[in-house]
């Protein structure tokens, strides 16, 4: 009888762990659409993204749009920890920013709208995401930066084979009702790259413990010395 019981018992939580995994497939396929890797001309700029999730569903956005003919706009964003609760709150990010956007609001006050929204949230629930916004104007070549605690942009010279990665500043949404971001201006030159990443890129380890943030600096060089033709897609991968 406690035989009988015990299998019943297994089948029943494998049906539910399966039920679980189809679920978490669904909401990675959806996901996938929201958040669609990108891959654009915009004037002289050649634009591309990927996000790879370190479990079934991210906590991390790459939002992008032309915000007229002369300025496009990128942000990207990063959910503290991983799976269910982070990928519920990029959906709501994500709607934030959208209502932002649509009633053509600068930078400056996007970054507002989306902390007045998601403030009483994260307080709570011990939640904060670190932004990006990268305003791109192809008349003056100048790339407005706007960090919230996000990681600092790398800059690839293709001519002197060199990288920077500039200062990072301001703090990360949801922490205070005050937004108190991070402004400066980045210009590329023609074959320069600027690489946005979130920190699963550098603080991601091998099975040694190493972190990775070492070796992606080094491969960021190696791609400007020896492929300097790369597409921005090519890059990433």
């Amino acid at each position: 009888t406690q035989t009988i019981k015990l299998d019943k018992l297994i089948k029943e939580l494998k049906r539910r762990d399966n039920e679980v995994h189809r679920q978490l497939l669904l909401a990675q396929d959806i996901q996938k659409k929201l958040f669609p890797r990108i891959r654009t001309l915009f004037g002289n700029y050649e634009i591309a993204s990927k996000i790879t999730p370190a479990n079934q569903v991210s906590g991390d956005i790459v939002f992008f749009f032309e915000r007229d003919q002369t300025h496009i706009d990128i942000i990207t964003a990063d959910i503290t920890g991983h799976g269910i609760p982070s990928a519920l709150i990029t959906m709501l990010l994500r709607t934030s920013l959208q209502n932002a956007i649509n009633a053509k609001h600068s930078p400056s006050q996007v970054l507002k709208d989306i902390n007045n929204d998601l403030y009483d949230i994260f307080s709570n629930a011990g939640i904060f995401a670190t932004i990006m916004y990268c305003q791109i104007d192809i008349l003056s070549d100048e790339i407005t930066i706007f960090n919230c605690g996000h990681p600092a942009p790398f800059h690839l010279h293709s001519s002197k084979f060199s990288l920077e990665q500039k200062e990072s500043g301001g703090t990360m949404l949801g922490v205070t009702e005050e937004v108190d971001y991070y402004q400066h201006v980045l210009r590329l030159d023609v074959g320069d790259f600027m690489f946005i990443i979130t920190d699963g890129i550098t603080e991601a380890m091998n099975e040694n413990n190493v972190f990775f943030e070492e070796t992606f600096n080094d491969l960021l060089v190696d791609i400007s010395k020896k492929h300097s033709d790369f597409t921005p897609i090519q890059a990433i991968h």
